[in-house]
């Protein structure tokens, strides 16, 4: 499945344990999986171990040093990849100075993909995100979801990808005629896996809340719909911008794939979590079904401003 020089250096080199490391300094999840102790960790360690079978020969020396330190960073590189080559694609993986992942048609086209996987945020961030805090044998307590910070968490992680991308392209990395997307794992992001789809829409998009309209009379549902909110702010009063695919200067992207799966808790078949969310605004454009995996939402301009979904693409079934 392998072709052309980037992926030469790691191709022939020997398949190493990917749990070799005994570092106590390690990720937690890390030592859980490696050590294996329930049921629930032997399970994501068979699962990584399967992973790296076929991601192995792929993968640089730099994935395998992190691996152990950054485990849930690089295991989402690692899934994305293995989800790309059962879907049948030509992939590369070059070491660094370049995208994650190269994906190579055979009519010429070239797209590449940057993976981030954002937590919560730093402890010095005002608007990072955390679960709130409860003591064993505390008793069960309602809390409102901090959806503001989590949609912050997400369109960050696009941006600063998105960034990386325009340097690629500046550097000649990404040719002109390369598409490029960011790939996005909010599994991290405290309250995000439950809810990927609303955090995505909510990043690119500017997708707001739900809404209805009641008739004052009779109390029937005569509208209903989502708000649309380009911009919230940060607690410093920093605007964020909200749709960066609805502006020009966000051409270079050609959309956002994102997932909420994680080593423990995944899908079968792989990659049937990922929604491809294309930026109507790209140059060049993302086309339907270039990436076969999940579902793909395809868009067209509205009637006055804006964009409406036409198709939802479901490109696997649950087994």
């Amino acid at each position: 499945m392998k072709s052309g020089a980037w992926a030469a250096e790691s191709y022939n080199r020997p398949v190493i344990d990917l749990f070799a490391a005994e570092d106590t300094k390690a990720d937690r999840a890390y030592i859980n999986i490696r050590t294996a102790a329930r049921e629930g960790s032997s399970r994501a360690r068979a699962h990584c171990e399967e992973l790296w079978r076929d991601f192995a020969p792929y993968a640089s020396k730099q994935f395998i040093a992190e691996f152990p330190y950054h485990l849930h960073q690089r295991w989402h590189e690692m899934y994305l990849a293995v989800s790309l080559l059962h879907a049948g694609l030509d992939i590369q993986c070059p070491a660094e100075g370049a995208p994650d992942v190269r994906v190579q048609y055979c009519d010429g086209r070239v797209l590449w993909i940057e993976a981030i996987a954002p937590t919560g945020g730093e402890e010095s961030n005002p608007d990072r995100v955390v679960y709130p805090r409860q003591e064993p044998g505390d008793p069960p307590v309602a809390y409102s979801v901090p959806t503001d910070q989590v949609t912050m968490r997400v369109s960050g992680a696009l941006r600063d990808k998105a960034a990386k991308l325009k340097t690629y392209r500046d550097e000649g990395v990404i040719a002109p005629d390369d598409q490029a997307i960011v790939a996005i794992n909010v599994h991290d992001i405290p309250h995000g896996f439950y809810d990927a789809e609303r955090y995505a829409f909510a990043a690119t998009y500017g997708v707001g809340p739900q809404y209805v309209v009641l008739d004052r009379d009779s109390g029937a549902a005569v509208e209903s719909g989502f708000q649309h909110r380009p911009q919230i702010q940060r607690s410093s009063g920093a605007p964020v911008d909200l749709a960066p695919f609805l502006h020009a200067d966000f051409a270079h992207v050609a959309g956002a794939l994102v997932s909420a799966a994680d080593a423990a808790n995944y899908p079968t078949p792989l990659g049937l979590d990922f929604m491809l969310l294309p930026n109507p605004n790209a140059l060049p454009a993302y086309t339907a079904s270039q990436l076969p995996i999940g579902r793909e939402w395809r868009l067209a301009p509205a009637a006055g401003d804006g964009y409406n979904i036409v198709e939802i693409i479901e490109h696997q079934a649950r087994r």
